[in-house]
């Protein structure tokens, strides 16, 4: 009797994990699908999935902030490559501002490579720490060599040095 009982239990779980989990964004080994609500800078993006909303910090790189040169291209980018447009999404981990960082691919293409690519972020290698890093640094010297986006610029900064300076600059002040 209790045997029959838990058997039973199982199977209505199991039929509530087929019916309700795809609806939740859902994909294959780990992956979830959602869609780009808004592009907030060249390395954050504001997304839906059914029933909420959450916004997600691209990991391994990161692109000019707001107020820094070349922020405001950064971010047309990344608008004009995944705004309004279903994409696919492998979590790392939470940041401590409750984003989530992950790996984002939007038609196929991996966005966070794309932006290296580029020339709208930078490698951080602080946090890029897998193989996949090793191929990114590659094309972020064949767009520092080629002049491609920010590196047109002769000696950009990056943005966890540019954020270093306006901290400091701003405890001088105070």
């Amino acid at each position: 009797m209790v045997i029959s009982w838990i058997q039973a239990a199982m199977q209505v779980i199991a039929l509530v994990c087929v019916v309700f989990l795809p609806q939740a964004g859902s994909f294959a080994y780990g992956e979830e699908y959602a869609v780009v609500a808004r592009v907030v800078d060249g390395d954050s993006l504001k997304v839906r999935q059914p029933n909420r909303s959450f916004q997600i910090r691209l990991w391994g790189v990161d692109a000019p902030e707001h107020g820094q040169p070349y922020a405001g291209e950064a971010k047309s980018h990344c608008r004009r490559v995944v705004e309004g447009k279903k994409i696919i999404l492998r979590r790392k981990y939470l940041d401590k501002y409750d984003r989530v960082v992950a790996m984002v691919w939007v038609d196929g293409m991996l966005l966070n490579e794309e932006l290296v690519r580029q020339g709208t972020a930078w490698v951080h290698d602080r946090y890029c720490d897998e193989g996949v890093c090793e191929t990114w640094h590659e094309l972020e010297q064949v767009a520092r060599v080629r002049r491609t986006g920010l590196w047109r610029d002769d000696s950009p900064v990056a943005p966890w040095i540019w954020k270093g300076r306006q901290r400091s600059g701003r405890s001088r002040s105070d």
